[in-house]
């Protein structure tokens, strides 16, 4: 029933279904086979990101390798790797929020749009961006010229940078997403890093899945909407002042207010505007969402597809036999 193998035909929906769980036995088997353990404390990470977006197996801190997927798996996979993409989006978008209430804190009767960037945009902002990138960034041009990315990128530009950073390159989303300093300026910075590296990897991607997201997504703020805020950077006149009040006024503000409002949910709020300034309701932490498939990993355990019992998951016999009955079909 939970793997939907023995129904004479086979929605759509029960086949992806399928294929995730495939690939999380064909995951967790090529780990087992590399010598790299899969833990619970870094499950999301060694069983979603790395496979999934960055095509990597996460065998250590210092150590990671190449993964393949199954042929029979790619169309899932690919849309694991656009659930990835769009946690990384709205990772950075929701640092932007944590890093404007910060500066609020200190405010209770409001500071307006512009003098919230002023503030973020200060030594911390600058000195995160140049300890990342590897140099100073004096302008959004400048940081997306350490990506060599002087134009719009082209599709072709797109492919070479998602194969050249990868999980442990210092400029992944990995590095700049995984944490979020307590400091405003600091987390601001790694917000427009991560957009930075998302920018090079996937403004023109030619990828059907990325594709079919953005062309349903509607007004939601999928990667195929945000990225393209990032076109202005190139322009000589840019400045972190004016990208700043462009990505936190359309991105932060008004998608709160949107969502608020759609919610009918207007006493929870975390900000609101009075006049022209911008007054904090509550705080707000940019959450590490899960993707489930911590839970579907418990269940495949339960029904002996996976051993846990050394606190490691492995594959035990029934599991192999499985994997190798629905990666064929």
């Amino acid at each position: 029933m939970f793997f939907f193998l023995d129904g004479p035909t086979r929605p759509e929906r029960s086949t992806l279904r399928r294929h995730s769980l495939g690939l999380i036995l064909h995951i967790i088997g090529e780990y087992e086979r590399n010598g790299g353990p899969v833990t619970n404390s870094e499950l999301e990470w060694q069983v979603v990101h790395a496979p999934h977006y960055f095509r990597q197996l996460w065998l250590a801190d210092r150590k990671a390798i190449a993964y393949e997927v199954p042929a029979a798996f790619r169309v899932c996979d690919s849309f694991w790797q656009q659930f990835c993409l769009h946690q990384f989006v709205a990772h950075a978008i929701e640092t932007l929020l944590y890093a404007v209430l910060e500066v609020l804190s200190t405010e209770p009767s409001g500071v307006p749009v512009d003098q919230i960037c002023s503030r973020l945009i200060a030594e911390e902002f600058r000195s995160e961006i140049r300890d990342i990138a590897g140099k100073n960034c004096e302008n959004p041009r400048m940081l997306l010229a350490t990506l060599g990315i002087q134009s719009k990128p082209s599709a072709s530009f797109c492919r070479g940078k998602q194969a050249e950073v990868g999980l442990l390159h210092a400029r992944s989303e990995f590095k700049t997403a995984k944490e979020v300093p307590s400091n405003a300026g600091k987390a601001a910075a790694r917000a427009v890093l991560t957009l930075a590296t998302l920018y090079s990897k996937w403004r023109a991607a030619d990828n059907e899945a990325f594709a079919f997201v953005t062309a349903n997504a509607g007004n939601e703020l999928s990667a195929g909407r945000v990225l393209p805020y990032l076109d202005e950077w190139l322009s000589t006149t840019s400045s972190w002042q004016t990208a700043l009040e462009k990505l936190i006024g359309d991105c932060v503000i008004d998608q709160h207010d949107s969502v608020m409002y759609e919610k009918r949910n207007l006493e929870s709020c975390w900000l609101h505007r009075q006049e022209r300034k911008i007054i904090r309701d509550q705080d707000y932490d940019p959450p590490s969402r899960s993707s489930r498939q911590g839970n579907a990993i418990r269940i495949l355990s339960d029904i002996g597809l996976l051993d846990s019992s050394s606190d490691v998951y492995r594959l035990t016999a029934d599991g192999r036999k499985l994997l190798n009955k629905i990666s064929t079909q």
